[in-house]
């Protein structure tokens, strides 16, 4: 990956707020310009003028819906008919909703399904032959904790996340011999919105301490990435927690996982 002001870019999808917006912070602190990609009224623009005159680096934007099926290719067209030469993915868009999946909206979780799964998928598959010609050049998808098991009532979600997991490892060693280097970034709790702090401060001691600050988890996955780790998990707690899941049996971290999450909705009620 490159720290310069070189004319390449830097693309997050989801950049207007939450990690997405850490990244474009961290990114920026480091001399990288930036293409954001955000949904219509999100406050994208202003986000982009501000970091940009903060920074000094190029900011351009781009307001569209990652659950349209052709949203990948208009974000992979916008750069090629702007000269803009990306050099590094942050694939950071994506929700969850929480509940039984027989009392979902089907609509909903199909549009999950699309934004967590597709469009990155999609704009790995159009950037990658690009990336494979530049020095230093890197993907980072946003996976989560929950894309480690099936987690009852959040199981469209943790689905989606296990196959950005396992989509990265399976890019990661294709790509070992290339110059694009692959990462997945596993975060647990981060008060992203007001809804996740709510369902996270439900959770009491436990839920304070596996929560990490965006910027934090963004300058952690930056920094692991220039070490070309693989798989990187934020906060101490979580590494732990996660080892401590590889030696016990699925049906107990799934009991544990459901609890929680029962718990969640019952505090949020």
């Amino acid at each position: 990956m490159q720290e310069s002001t070189q004319p390449h870019y830097t693309l997050i999808t989801g950049g207007s707020k939450g990690i997405g917006r850490a990244f474009a912070d961290v990114c920026a602190s480091q001399g990288r310009n930036l293409i954001l990609v955000a949904l219509h009224g999100e406050n994208l623009e202003a986000v982009s003028v501000e970091i940009a005159q903060k920074t000094k680096v190029d900011v351009r934007f781009l307001e569209l819906n990652l659950a349209h099926e052709d949203s990948a290719k208009v974000i992979h067209d916008f750069c090629t008919q702007e000269g803009l030469t990306v050099d590094f993915i942050i694939n950071n868009a994506g929700f969850g909703t929480v509940g039984k999946l027989l009392d979902s909206d089907l609509d909903q979780h199909l549009t999950m399904i699309k934004v967590n799964m597709v469009a990155p998928y999609t704009l790995i598959r159009l950037f990658l032959p690009t990336l494979e010609k530049l020095d230093g050049a890197g993907i980072l998808n946003v996976s989560s904790q929950a894309g480690l098991l099936p987690v009852p009532y959040k199981g469209t979600y943790s689905a989606t996340k296990a196959f950005m997991y396992y989509i990265s490892l399976a890019l990661a060693y294709e790509q070992k011999e290339s110059k694009v280097h692959i990462g997945c970034l596993l975060p647990n709790g981060v008060p992203t919105n007001p809804a996740v702090q709510k369902r996270i401060q439900s959770l009491g001691f436990v839920g304070r301490l596996v929560t990490m600050d965006p910027h934090a988890v963004a300058e952690y996955a930056m920094k692991s990435m220039r070490k070309k780790k693989r798989i990187i998990i934020p906060g101490w707690v979580n590494r732990v927690a996660n080892a401590v899941s590889l030696v016990t049996p699925l049906s107990f971290n799934m009991h544990v996982a459901a609890t929680q999450v029962k718990k969640n909705l019952k505090n949020a009620q």
